[in-house]
């Protein structure tokens, strides 16, 4: 049964949380959490409601939403235990966590008279969940998975974690209806969670339609949750079945063997079967995508037209301008892009690129001129691209990067921002649209 706003959406922890971190960071949006407010406040009343005594996150990035989450367990006043676990151990130049570790190390979550946590929260980075969840353990109550967002993502992890669940944990899925949202970071098909939350059988789903947000063109919410029950155990089989639909990416020999090695170990050989057949099927036509995606050899591009070429690790500069729409580099070769050069002799094409939350932007150049920087061996982790006010009224440029963990991000557009989140870049594809009258 799914029930709507069954949770209070409770905002006091992430405020709590903002307005401690202001006097720790000269700008707000560097310890801002990736999570949205609504969202966290759905987590928030979650957690409030359930009141779990042992919590499991996986997915930390840069710890805001671990933060918050200790801050409303601190507010609670009982002892708990959480784990935060995460494959990634760096993100945007920090330490994975970063956030949370400043909040924990600097006492930011202790109310006088306390002066220690009334729980305890650990790390789990660098490895992947078949790894560290036989250390933390079981009797987990509560839940909120938030990694790749991309088939097979989440499904991958929640038969990791089901064996270690009390019966009536809740699981919280972030970026539910993602792929319905016009972010700049995500794809149409970043629905691995909303996936998941459609295929798991359930006694109950949650989600909220009590905020409403202007910017939004609906009010679907991007965050839900489910609770575990025996017949959650019992029907696994529909989430392995989920694995049928195609991937958006392949994770590398080791990580699926980590996690075949896994589910034998805890679930039927038939089930074990259909996921060996889903991974032969997806390698094989991940394989065929690559040979479409494959960079087209380089024509002499029209003086016209706009061209680019870009400066990566080990390689330097590519050989030849790429003509726009094309590909800037093999996808399957994890040369991290470092600098980047764009020209568009018709009109004036302005650019700049991210490094990190403590360097920022570079400067912003124009036409042939390089953004970022040759013989530093330095990734770059986004990208904004525009127009002059000439060429905008002419064309829309849009343009997405494809980054070390297989994925592309959706198209931005005229200047918007593109984050790639502590993911190096390997390719860049820009393209023009004429505007229609």
């Amino acid at each position: 049964m799914i029930k709507f706003n069954e949770f209070p959406n409770n905002e006091e922890p992430r405020k709590k949380i903002n307005e401690k971190f202001k006097s720790h960071f000269e700008g707000k949006e560097k310890s801002h959490p990736w999570m949205e407010p609504s969202e966290s406040a759905f987590l928030c009343g979650a957690l409030q409601t359930c009141r779990p005594k042992k919590i499991l996150e996986v997915g930390v990035a840069k710890g805001g939403t671990t933060a918050i989450i200790l801050q409303l367990l601190e507010d609670l006043g009982e002892p708990y235990e959480m784990h935060s676990c995460d494959l990634a151990t760096k993100v945007a130049g920090h330490d994975t966590g970063y956030l949370a570790t400043l909040a924990k190390e600097n006492n930011l979550l202790i109310t006088p008279p306390q002066s220690t946590l009334r729980g305890t929260h650990e790390f789990h980075l660098g490895k992947y969940l078949p790894q560290v969840i036989d250390e933390i353990g079981g009797d987990i109550d509560f839940v909120i998975l938030d990694t790749v967002h991309y088939t097979p993502g989440e499904l991958l992890d929640f038969p990791v974690m089901l064996p270690y669940l009390k019966d009536g944990a809740i699981v919280v899925l972030h970026d539910v209806a993602l792929n319905q949202r016009n972010n700049p970071i995500h794809t149409p098909d970043a629905h691995a969670t909303g996936l998941l939350l459609s295929a798991v059988t359930a006694p109950e789903k949650f989600l909220n339609f009590t905020h409403e947000d202007k910017s939004r063109p609906n009010r679907y919410p991007n965050i839900g949750a489910f609770r575990v029950d025996e017949s959650t155990r019992a029907h696994i089989d529909n989430v392995f079945m989920a694995f049928m639909l195609t991937w958006h990416y392949l994770p590398k020999d080791d990580e699926i063997n980590i996690y075949r090695e896994f589910y034998t170990k805890h679930y039927p050989a038939e089930l074990i079967e259909i996921f060996d057949e889903t991974v032969k099927m997806n390698r094989n036509n991940i394989a065929l995508k690559k040979k479409d995606d494959a960079p087209a050899k380089n024509e002499a591009a029209p003086a016209d037209v706009l061209t680019y070429q870009t400066h990566v690790g080990k390689d330097g500069w590519s050989k030849k301008w790429i003509s726009e729409n094309r590909i800037s580099n093999a996808l399957d070769q994890q040369r991290d892009i470092q600098a980047i050069k764009i020209n568009f002799p018709a009109h004036k094409v302005y650019y700049s690129v991210y490094y990190n939350d403590k360097e920022g932007w570079s400067p912003e150049v124009a036409n042939g001129e390089m953004a970022g920087t040759t013989g530093k061996s330095k990734s770059i982790f986004g990208i904004k691209i525009r127009l002059d006010e000439a060429g905008a009224k002419e064309f829309d440029v849009l343009y997405r990067v494809h980054t070390f963990d297989g994925n592309w991000t959706s198209w931005a557009k005229n200047g918007e921002a593109i984050y790639s989140y502590g993911q190096k870049l390997n390719a860049v594809q820009i393209k023009l649209e004429p505007k229609t009258a």
